[in-house]
C-alpha cells in the first residue's frame, strides 16, 4: 500500500495531474454525450470539461484531505483510498462539471 506524507501542494505537485487524468476519462462519456453542443452558448465544438464554480479540482483534492492533516501540518495518507474519495467526491457528474466549448471556458 503506497502512503504519501506532505504538504497540500505537494499532493496537488505529485498527484494533482494523475487525479486530473483519471477524472477526465470518467468525464470522457458524458462529454461525448453531448454530442458537441455546448452547454452555455449552445454551439456545435469540440468539449472541454469544466468544473463548476466552487467545486474546481483543487478544492475537492483538499476537502477530501482535510481530515488526514496531522499534528504537524502534513497529510498522511494512503494514495488508494484517497483517490477513490477524490473520484467519489467528483460525483453525480452532472454537479461538478459542465460540459462547453473553449470560449465559453475562457470566460
Amino acid at each position: 500500500m503506497a502512503k504519501f506524507t506532505g504538504t497540500f501542494k505537494e499532493f496537488h505537485d505529485y498527484f494533482g495531474p494523475r487525479i486530473r487524468n483519471v477524472v477526465n476519462g470518467i468525464t470522457r462519456k458524458h462529454r461525448l454525450a453531448h454530442n458537441g453542443i455546448c452547454e452555455f452558448c449552445g454551439n456545435n465544438a469540440e468539449l472541454q470539461s469544466a468544473h463548476v464554480h466552487g467545486k474546481d479540482r483543487r478544492m475537492i483534492i483538499e476537502a477530501v484531505l482535510k481530515p488526514l492533516v496531522t499534528l504537524s501540518s502534513d497529510v498522511t495518507c494512503d494514495l488508494k483510498g484517497v483517490e477513490a474519495k477524490i473520484i467519489e467526491a467528483h460525483m453525480p457528474i452532472e454537479d461538478t462539471f459542465k460540459f462547453i466549448c473553449q470560449p465559453c471556458h475562457v470566460k
